[in-house]
């Protein structure tokens, strides 16, 4: 019987969960699935929203102890915040040994922390993805078919205040993923830039634009607007190509007509966690592309945060 462990059940773990418990497929057999979380009220979420689902007959194992774990697991996924996720990655590996890893973004505030797991991993010699879900999304998994691996010219995201601290990484997995390119430099625009406390506590979110280049020298320009009522547009120019999407909606080629651009939500990833269990591959980014994408995108936040000179220290988002 294969068996799951996810670290963390709050909102997002609790989401996650439902993807796993919806898992049914004759080759794996029933799971056992085990959530860990120091909250009692965490678990008790979690619970709920797993029993709402749980199409596979699968069996929930519920605790606040890591030590409760199995001395072994087909799958970890961690999904705490950020400035917990490596105590909770060493916390959950003192008692059980996964065989692949599924880590939640933001990956970790500390720049120091990225080698810290890479080593880690090194010991383990597991699989790690870093869970920038656009990546496994139909649409733009359509969409990379498409481009066949043309060069992008051009990448534009902007809407209404998305969170630009806490979701720009979403999008800047899922242009490196489409175009099979590296961004390797952004910079935050000063004058649009305005910083504040993040809903969720002891970290910052920000509005403004990121732009930057990749390898191949197409542009990117991420744009988190202090507006109300746009939605989400990203527009991608590949070539004499023009594709307008309308995330969960459409996208249109060259302003003609609209095709279904279906997306995933974090409770319907269930086919992406079997192709890892089944398998051992995922299209999420590795550890390692994450990991790149991270560092750039902090540099760009940090120069914000802390002002020029200061790239490198701790990153509050998450």
């Amino acid at each position: 019987m294969a068996n799951i462990v996810i670290s963390g059940c709050g909102n997002i773990g609790s989401r996650l969960l439902q993807s796993v418990s919806n898992i049914d497929d004759t080759d794996i057999g029933k799971l056992d699935i085990y959530g860990v979380d120091p909250f009692q009220s965490s678990l008790d979420l979690s619970t709920e929203r797993f029993h709402q689902e749980n199409k596979g007959g699968n069996n929930l194992r519920m605790s606040t102890d890591a030590a409760k774990l199995p001395a072994e697991a087909d799958l970890l996924i961690v999904s705490v915040d950020a400035a917990n996720r490596l105590a909770a990655l060493t916390t959950v590996l003192e008692h059980c040994k996964p065989k692949a890893i599924i880590l939640e973004k933001i990956l970790f505030n500390k720049f120091e922390e990225f080698e810290t797991v890479q080593a880690i991993l090194d010991d383990l010699g597991v699989p790690c993805w870093v869970n920038c879900s656009r990546n496994i999304w139909p649409g733009y998994q359509s969409l990379k078919e498409t481009l066949g691996g043309k060069p992008v010219n051009s990448y534009t995201v902007s809407g209404s205040d998305w969170g630009l601290g806490c979701n720009a990484i979403h999008f800047i997995a899922a242009l490196e993923y489409v175009a099979g390119d590296t961004v390797i430099s952004l910079e935050m625009d000063k004058d649009t830039a305005l910083v504040r406390e993040s809903k969720r506590a002891g970290y910052k979110e920000v509005t403004g634009t990121l732009r930057g280049i990749t390898a191949s020298g197409g542009t990117l320009s991420l744009s988190s607007l202090p507006v109300e009522g746009q939605a989400i547009s990203v527009i991608l120019e590949a070539g004499d190509d023009n594709y307008e999407i309308a995330e969960g909606k459409t996208i249109a080629l060259n302003g003609g007509g609209e095709t279904p651009f279906p997306m995933l939500y974090t409770s319907q990833l269930t086919a992406p966690l079997v192709k890892i269990l089944k398998e051992g591959q995922s299209d999420l980014p590795s550890y390692t592309q994450s990991v790149h994408q991270h560092k750039v995108l902090f540099k760009a936040l940090n120069n914000v945060f802390y002002g020029a000179g200061n790239s490198e220290v701790q990153c509050p988002v998450t």
